[in-house]
């Protein structure tokens, strides 16, 4: 049961990095005109980072279970469940709890340390 709380931790870390990556490109990045270039370039660098780490994290746990001993998975869930719990809390506070990306981080997160 744990190992499966995990990987769908994972999976849903994977999912949600995946659609800011891919939406936040589309509807907030593509439109943006009035930054001068540097900071369309350093938009573009912070929103698809956290994409690239959000996904990494969750193949980590998704792959956890396979190849990491019980201490290991654990310490690797709790540091992938804080990245998500960063990003969900700062989802939160910027949104005022409007938006499914922060309770999504919030739902990955807490896979993650129940399956750890």
């Amino acid at each position: 049961m744990d190992n499966a709380l995990l990987i769908m931790g994972g999976a849903c870390g994977m999912l949600v990095a995946v659609g800011h990556g891919f939406i936040g490109h589309k509807k907030v990045l593509q439109p943006l005109t009035g930054p001068s270039r540097a900071m369309l370039r350093l938009n573009y660098a912070v929103f698809q980072m956290t994409a690239v780490y959000w996904f990494a994290g969750g193949a980590a746990l998704v792959l956890a279970p396979f190849t990491l001993d019980p201490e290991m998975r654990l310490a690797v869930a709790v540091m992938v469940a804080f990245v998500y719990a960063v990003g969900a809390s700062g989802n939160m506070w910027l949104t005022r709890g409007r938006h499914f990306g922060g309770y999504a981080l919030a739902l990955a997160a807490a896979l993650s340390l129940l399956g750890g």
